[in-house]
């Protein structure tokens, strides 16, 4: 029996899906100042049936905070991508670290005015924020990759 409403619900959802992507059609530039009607025909189901997304909504924790912020200090806030950042946490979506690198970077810009390679955030532990600018004072160029590494392995196993 629940094999059978299960198939039910999926075929409903399936024709739903049909019907939808039958109806969509690529909008001309101009249509977005005219407000859409949807077809009558078009049902929609309540909430109450779809599943539940709220519950895959990601959430940075204070650990994952601080190595993002460690590995993006590393490799300079001007020229991290989401790809080598993703090198390094390979557990997040690229496309969620590529929102967070851009919050980060406003943030930034709205605090001290520009972005400056080298400066760390202040969950990021004193004794790796002195190496990391350091490193940016003396060398001017990004930690390899597999230093930073390290010390995102460290914070780690210092926060378990």
């Amino acid at each position: 029996i629940f094999l059978d409403k299960l198939e039910q619900l999926i075929f409903k959802n399936v024709k739903q899906v049909n019907t939808a992507t039958e109806i969509s059609t690529k909008p001309s530039s101009s249509d977005f100042s005219k407000p859409q009607k949807l077809p009558k025909n078009l049902k929609i189901e309540k909430a109450e049936n779809q599943p539940q997304c709220s519950n895959l909504r990601f959430k940075w924790s204070h650990l994952l905070s601080t190595q993002f912020s460690i590995i993006c200090s590393s490799l300079g806030w001007n020229s991290v991508t989401p790809q080598q950042i993703s090198i390094l946490l390979p557990q997040i979506q690229k496309s969620i670290i590529a929102s967070h690198l851009q919050k980060q970077r406003k943030d930034i810009i709205q605090e001290y005015g520009e972005i400056e390679n080298g400066v760390c955030s202040p969950l990021v532990p004193i004794d790796v924020s002195y190496i990391i600018e350091n490193h940016w004072k003396q060398k001017k160029k990004p930690l390899a990759i597999s230093m930073i590494s390290k010390i995102v392995k460290q914070i780690e196993l210092q926060e378990e």
